[in-house]
């Protein structure tokens, strides 16, 4: 991936497994837009609902396979280090850093769901 930013929508079949395990050079955050999802990351399982969000850090092997016969649409946004402004306070260097290597999985309760519509507009 050359790019420095991008997000993308997609929409699945049911059934649909990523082919391999893959890593990539960038931060990649998932928000899994409808449908159920199961996330191998790093060396964990996660199951994903409608509305949660992973955070996968650069270089980190995961992937993404399905739990039932349902479609599944999903917003990822991957980004490198050249998107970020530059980093001067090592407080903002530990804080970012944290963000992708504390709990991956935020799994996002039915209150704060009451707000995702908007971030799907923003977002698309």
């Amino acid at each position: 991936m050359s790019e420095i930013f991008k997000i993308t929508k997609i929409r699945r079949d049911p059934y649909f497994n990523m082919p391999s395990a893959h890593l990539h050079p960038m931060y990649e955050i998932y928000y899994l837009q409808s449908g159920t999802r199961k996330i191998f990351l790093d060396d964990s399982i996660y199951i994903l609902n409608k509305g949660d969000m992973v955070f996968i850090p650069m270089n980190t092997i995961h992937k993404t396979s399905y739990v039932n016969d349902k479609v599944h649409e999903r917003i990822a946004i991957t980004f490198n280090d050249k998107a970020i402004p530059d980093i001067k306070s090592s407080a903002y260097q530990v804080s970012f850093k944290k963000i992708f290597r504390s709990e991956p999985v935020i799994h996002i309760t039915s209150v704060h769901k009451l707000y995702r519509g908007t971030f799907e507009q923003d977002v698309v």
